[in-house]
C-alpha cells in the first residue's frame, strides 16, 4: 500500500531497453497478485519520490487467512 509518494513499475527486456508500465501514487495497492498467487514477479518497481509504504507479508497473509478471515475479506474487497 503506498501511503505516501510515487512508484515506477518498469520492465527490462534482454536488450537492456526499459519499458514503463505504469505509475502508482497514495492509495494504491502493488503486488497483490504475487501474495495470492504465489508467483514469481513479472516487473520492477522503484520510487521516484521519498515514498512511505505499508508492507504485509505472504506469512502475515496466510495468518490473517487462517486468524480472521472476515478481516481479510475487508482486505481483499478494498484491492478488487
Amino acid at each position: 500500500y503506498i501511503e505516501q509518494g510515487s512508484l515506477l513499475i518498469y520492465r527490462t527486456l534482454p536488450n537492456g531497453r526499459i519499458i514503463i508500465l505504469r505509475e502508482f501514487g497514495p492509495g494504491n495497492i502493488i503486488g497483490d497478485m504475487g501474495v495470492y498467487a504465489e508467483i514469481q514477479r513479472t516487473a520492477s518497481v522503484k520510487a521516484i519520490e521519498d515514498s512511505v509504504l505499508l508492507k504485509l507479508s505472504r506469512e502475515q497473509f496466510r495468518k490473517l487467512e487462517s486468524e480472521e478471515p472476515e478481516l481479510l475479506l475487508l482486505l481483499q474487497r478494498y484491492i478488487v
